[in-house]
């Protein structure tokens, strides 16, 4: 249907002049989508609209020239070729928010056992930042696919789990001791009161001011009332609201900005359920601009490589004869290799 769009603003502009007369209309088809209007609010076509377009028009014409040869044989193909649209600009960078593992120990450190709602709320923001996991399959998981004891979570569509394309895996919480004594402090409190295949993200049904917990799974608004128990959790922590996927690019932020090595940057991949680790590096690369600030700042007040003139090994240095460099080098070479 979008071509089908496309194709119609082609023949509005193009009104009653035949196709294969295309490039004797004035204004040219770029100048006329630069003015062109949305008929339902009369906002001028987004940038996007214009490329698809241009798209589209030169991918017809192409189509129409080697297929409709009588019919297009004047339709110049240099003209054509003028319709591909050039590269798009990339969009200036955004500094990217997420919830940061301070914010999410000053929620943790609140005390909300008192209030159920605000207590599940509470737990829940813990969770969402210890395992990642998308607001959609969070709000499904079920207490059988949570095992606290090995810190793992089955996000198992089998299991009722509704991730992302349907896929199925086992990811692993964060191991940060005082936001896990939270989710254990919940985990176990419903277990205590619910069957293994409630919610763990327990619904609540209010009556006359009382809270019940219900065993039901959610419903289709099922993010949608996620997000609204956070923004309360927020209010109540006075911080500044972060919808429930920015707990989950707070997670991959905690975890890359501690990855050592190339094995460890795959491996918080993977417990994002990212098809690849290009996912990773192109969401979640630039999103610690503060951290990349402080590190390219506190470069110059590093000493570099080379050791000092004035220090030990620098003047021991000194002293190898130049026929044994090689054997020295290759010494260091097997030290460091093991």
């Amino acid at each position: 249907m979008r071509y089908k769009s496309y194709l119609k603003t082609v023949l509005v502009w193009a009104d009653e002049t035949p196709l294969p007369q295309a490039h004797t209309i004035q204004p040219t088809l770029q100048k006329f989508l630069d003015t062109r209007r949305r008929e339902q609010n009369g906002q001028l076509l987004s940038a996007a609209t214009r490329h698809k377009t241009l798209q589209v028009a030169h991918r017809f014409f192409i189509w129409a020239k080697t297929h409709l040869t009588t019919e297009f044989r004047g339709l110049p193909i240099d003209w054509i070729e003028d319709l591909t649209p050039g590269r798009r600009p990339e969009a200036a960078p955004t500094e990217h928010v997420y919830v940061s593992v301070e914010e999410i120990q000053q929620i943790a450190s609140l005390d909300l056992a008192h209030h159920l709602p605000s207590w599940r709320d509470q737990a829940a923001a813990v969770m969402l930042f210890l395992s990642g996991a998308r607001g959609g399959a969070f709000s499904t998981l079920s207490l059988e696919t949570v095992d606290l004891n090995k810190l793992s979570v089955r996000q198992w569509p089998q299991l009722g789990v509704d991730t992302k394309r349907g896929q199925a895996a086992t990811t692993i919480l964060l191991n940060i001791p005082d936001l896990l004594d939270v989710v254990r402090r919940w985990d176990t409190f419903i277990r205590s009161q619910l069957p293994p295949t409630a919610m763990w993200y327990t619904p609540l049904i209010s009556q006359w001011g009382e809270y019940k917990m219900s065993a039901e799974r959610p419903g289709k608004n099922r993010v949608g009332n996620l997000n609204k128990g956070l923004r309360n959790i927020f209010e109540i922590s006075k911080l500044p609201y972060r919808s429930s996927h920015k707990f989950r690019h707070g997670n991959a932020v905690f975890g890359l900005q501690r990855s050592k090595d190339m094995a460890d940057y795959q491996a918080v991949s993977r417990n994002l359920m990212h098809r690849n680790i290009r996912t990773t590096d192109e969401i979640y690369a630039g999103l610690a601009q503060q951290e990349q600030r402080q590190r390219i700042l506190s470069l110059s007040s590093k000493p570099s490589g080379s050791p000092s003139p004035n220090s030990d090994l620098f003047i021991h240095l000194q002293t190898v004869a130049p026929g044994d460099i090689p054997r020295a080098i290759s010494i260091l070479v097997e030290r460091l290799a093991k």
